[in-house]
């Protein structure tokens, strides 16, 4: 299993499709047509023609206009965005491809999101990583697993077929060998097998490390104050509203010191938990370990790795792109 960058991994993939044979299957929360973008589109398209099965599923996030940070200055370019990307999925429809979206956007954008970032090509999986389909998300600070198994993919497609045909899902988790499972989140609300894992580890843990997008709140935060834990999270001005105020409400309730001093986005989302008997155990994927995708229910993938190669990676990973006050941009 190996760990690429979000940088990595886009060109990664993009040599994976250009060479796929059988299938591809995609699952993200967004997935853009845009500058940045359009190589990856063009590599589906020939690989439809080439006779590959292509299934993607977005949420319908992927037509909300105020994302990634939107202002009122934006709207004209989102829309623009929307309204290509709704034009290459009908290209890419005529050419074959299926595509689902899941959910609705209401009153409430967290509530109920499909925020799943996998893609299968063949038997190479990426996946316990926070990329999502944009020019923007393969510019942060984030990464995926890259690993090759054929049953592991076959297990992976079979769950996102089954999404895309009934439209439901119930917890699930799946045995990719004996250090590594995977964890499912059905989306339901007030409910995380995800949480509850990074719960239980923190427990039992002598030590962790916590990398998100966003600071810890519920249960899980009250507990990182009582152990050997160190935090790194964006600071509230780097994030957009209504983020940046639930940044700022959470660091105040629970007074989580934030050990990160880069300049750089993180998307990344991972644990790193050290037992008795130096035991190492990952937690990595999607979820965000904020109780509010937990309350409102959000579908999310997660790999426990207790194999000590995956922490390994993902603690180089701290220490090149998290730990540093310097931008990575400017020290490469």
């Amino acid at each position: 299993m190996t760990l690429l960058t979000s940088e990595q991994y886009k060109q990664d993939l993009l040599a994976q499709l250009k060479m796929a044979k059988h299938r591809i299957a995609i699952a993200s929360m967004v997935l853009y047509y845009e500058d940045g973008m359009t190589e990856i589109f063009t590599a589906l398209k020939n690989a439809l023609d080439r006779g590959v099965i292509v299934a993607i599923v977005v949420d319908s996030y992927n037509n909300f206009l105020f994302t990634e940070g939107s202002n009122l200055f934006k709207l004209v370019s989102y829309r623009h965005r929307i309204r290509a990307t709704r034009q290459a999925f009908a290209e890419l429809r005529e050419h074959g491809a299926t595509i689902t979206e899941v959910g609705s956007v209401g009153p409430n954008p967290y509530k109920r999101r499909f925020h799943y970032k996998c893609v299968v090509v063949d038997d190479v999986v990426y996946f316990a990583g926070g990329v999502n389909m944009t020019r923007l998300s393969f510019e942060q600070t984030d990464y995926m697993l890259r690993t090759q198994n054929t049953q592991f993919a076959d297990d992976l497609v079979r769950h996102l077929s089954d999404i895309a045909t009934n439209g439901k899902q119930s917890d699930t988790t799946l045995y990719i060998d004996q250090n590594n499972t995977l964890f499912i989140d059905s989306g339901a609300p007030d409910k995380s097998i995800i949480y509850d894992r990074a719960v239980a580890l923190s427990k039992q843990a002598e030590s962790i490390v916590y990398v998100s997008q966003l600071a810890p709140s519920g249960p899980l935060a009250s507990l990182l104050r009582q152990k050997n834990a160190v935090l790194y999270f964006n600071r509230p001005a780097q994030l957009s509203f209504p983020a940046s105020l639930d940044q700022y409400l959470s660091a105040w309730q629970y007074r989580q010191p934030n050990s990160y001093q880069g300049e750089d986005f993180i998307h990344a989302k991972y644990m790193l938990f050290t037992l008795p008997g130096d035991k190492k155990i990952a937690l990595s994927g999607s979820h965000n370990f904020s109780y509010r995708g937990v309350q409102y229910g959000t579908k999310e993938l997660a790999l426990e790795a207790t194999s000590p190669a995956v922490w390994n990676e993902l603690q180089q990973f701290t220490n090149r792109r998290i730990a540093t006050r310097s931008s990575y941009d400017q020290k490469i």
